[in-house]
């Protein structure tokens, strides 16, 4: 971990190693299924929402919505950019689709199981 709580919350690491655990189990099969354009998709796109939710939650004890808007946002793009043909409007819908319903669903599941787990 980082000196001088430049740590990550606790809730999004946990969250980020399920994540993880997640795709342990779902790449193979699209690897097995032959769905390597798939799997290079998901795969990147995973990645670039990791990689932005930490580096933006990093050091905050309570991750902002905004954090988790703009992973989403990255994802999105990235998986509309990894497609075999780039159009504009699955871009969009990407970004929009992975912006602003699967970012703030994770910071909503994490507010709510953090509240659910603190004991008084």
């Amino acid at each position: 971990m980082p000196a001088h709580g430049r740590s990550w919350p606790r809730g999004v690491v946990q969250s980020v190693c399920l994540l993880a655990a997640i795709l342990v189990v779902a790449l193979p099969g699209l690897a097995l299924a032959g769905n390597v354009p798939k799997l290079l998709r998901v795969g990147l796109a995973v990645g670039a929402y990791v990689m932005v939710l930490l580096a933006l939650t990093r050091g905050r004890a309570s991750p902002p919505l905004g954090s988790f808007v703009a992973a989403g946002v990255a994802a999105g793009l990235v998986s509309g950019l990894a497609r075999g043909s780039i159009s504009a409007g699955v871009i969009g819908a990407g970004v929009v689709g992975a912006g602003f319903l699967l970012g703030p669903l994770h910071w909503l599941a994490l507010r709510s199981w953090r509240r659910g787990t603190d004991a008084p």
